[in-house]
């Protein structure tokens, strides 16, 4: 059986002041957006340019660093589809003992994978975790072990950044530890007006007040990918980088359900039959990492759903498929002093490589379709009917 939202617990979290991250996550955005499909096309899309230019994929089993691997599924993701049947070892660190603690999540991920041996394009030779704090002193005790990596990934994790020194010593840290000739590969959304990142840094977590809680610390960096060239530039380093959109789906009703919600007595008064509206409020809620009624009590609610409602008129073109666009960045870091011809080859290589990308994207939203109708959720129907009434412009062969 198919998990089920539990509309109830939903309503009675967004009637409040406190932010619950898993049901806004998985109910909010990872089942509504596309950014996971599109990067990993691209990711194998790229790694595999590599391995055919021979960069970083030397014909050995190569070492990889995911800083800030959550649940380990990101690295399993991006490997899947590339070829490289010597494989690679992982060290695997986050700070949350959920996910890195004995038998926790990415323990899970990870074994899987590993137990599939052969049988992945990419093997997983050996793998360990590590539970610590990569912003702090997680990185201290590898010093000594520099040039220790082939490729580091840092995806989706500056987020979480206490401060821009914090990054500027993590970039610092992971450079320290890449081999010659190797990368440090950081996946992040990027700023744009009407964007993914314009809402989340006009209106996020980091302007919560003191009345609001949350189970996440507050996202403090407001222009990631900006705050990785800067820490990148300060640790004598080159960015290479790859921009590509993808799209974070709304329900069709998005608009009359979020002019609706500007009236307090509907943010009162949330029930769990209002699944359309409970819809887009937990999608705008997984945003900017705060609840409704809890910006609603700074004064921040209605200016954010303007700003929402912007961001959508500019994004969509069909009437069946409203969508906010997620701006995304991938960037090659290599320190300056390594090969001239390594950053020169990356140069030609990422300009190339940026004319491709709509041929992954489209296979990313199939992949996405697929899920969608594995899955059995709505959305999927929305992009049926999309498709029925507008074939041309819906979102989704863009």
């Amino acid at each position: 059986m198919k998990p089920q939202v539990d509309w109830t617990k939903v309503a009675a979290m967004l009637s409040s002041n406190s932010y619950q991250y898993p049901d806004p996550y998985e109910w909010g955005f990872r089942r509504r957006v596309t950014e996971k499909f599109d990067t990993d096309r691209i990711i194998w899309g790229l790694l595999n340019c590599l391995i055919q230019n021979n960069i970083v994929f030397d014909g050995k089993t190569i070492s990889i660093a995911d800083l800030g691997c959550a649940d380990g599924q990101c690295i399993i993701r991006y490997t899947n589809g590339v070829s490289y049947q010597p494989g690679f070892v992982l060290d695997a660190f986050d700070s949350n003992e959920a996910y890195t603690g004995e038998g926790g999540l990415a323990h899970q991920t990870l074994q899987k994978s590993y137990n599939q041996g052969e049988q992945r394009s990419m093997p997983l030779k050996d793998f360990q975790i590590h539970c610590c704090n990569i912003f702090g002193d997680g990185l201290d005790q590898y010093r000594q072990n520099s040039n220790r990596y082939d490729l580091i990934l840092f995806s989706h994790t500056n987020y979480h950044s206490p401060s821009q020194q914090q990054t500027n010593s993590l970039i610092k840290q992971g450079l320290n530890l890449l081999r010659p000739s190797s990368i440090l590969l950081a996946c992040h959304a990027k700023y744009g007006k009407n964007c993914f990142q314009f809402i989340r840094t006009g209106w996020g977590s980091h302007k919560r007040s003191s009345s609001e809680i949350s189970d996440t610390p507050a996202m403090v960096i407001e222009y990631p990918t900006k705050s990785i060239a800067e820490a990148a530039k300060q640790n004598n380093a080159f960015v290479f980088e790859l921009e590509f959109n993808s799209r974070l789906f709304f329900t069709p009703d998005v608009i009359a359900n979020l002019n609706k919600a500007k009236n307090s007595d509907v943010l009162f008064n949330l029930t769990s039959n209002q699944t359309s509206l409970l819809q887009d409020l937990l999608t705008l809620a997984f945003i900017v990492q705060r609840t409704p009624m809890g910006m609603y009590s700074s004064n921040d609610w209605n200016s954010c759903i303007d700003a929402v409602l912007d961001s959508i008129e500019a994004d969509s073109f069909n009437p069946r498929l409203l969508s906010m666009s997620m701006l995304e960045s991938i960037q090659l870091i290599v320190p300056k002093h390594r090969s001239s011809v390594l950053c020169s080859t990356l140069s030609k290589l990422v300009e190339d490589f940026q004319s491709e990308i709509p041929n992954f994207i489209q296979q990313g939203r199939q992949d996405f379709q697929a899920w969608s109708q594995t899955e059995s959720l709505e959305i999927y129907r929305e992009l049926l009917e999309s498709e029925r009434l507008n074939p041309v412009q819906t979102n989704i062969n863009q």
